[in-house]
């Protein structure tokens, strides 16, 4: 069966929930990162991608905290 969405969507799709959920401070003691790693190297074919997708996500959640 076919997904309807790319596997660049999807990883724009995690990198910007993650921000939101990090920079949001929505649910206390959440660890939105570390939940990225782990499905991020479970759900991607790329490891490379299962790698920079949580480097990446950390760059701009600081930056969104920084500007914040």
């Amino acid at each position: 069966m076919r997904s309807r969405f790319s596997e660049s969507t999807t990883v724009l799709a995690i990198i910007a929930l993650t921000v939101v959920i990090r920079v949001g401070e929505f649910i206390p003691n959440m660890a939105p990162m570390t939940a990225l790693a782990v499905f991020g190297a479970w759900a991607l074919r790329s490891k490379r991608l299962a790698f920079v997708i949580p480097v990446v996500s950390m760059i701009v959640g600081d930056v969104a905290l920084a500007l914040k």
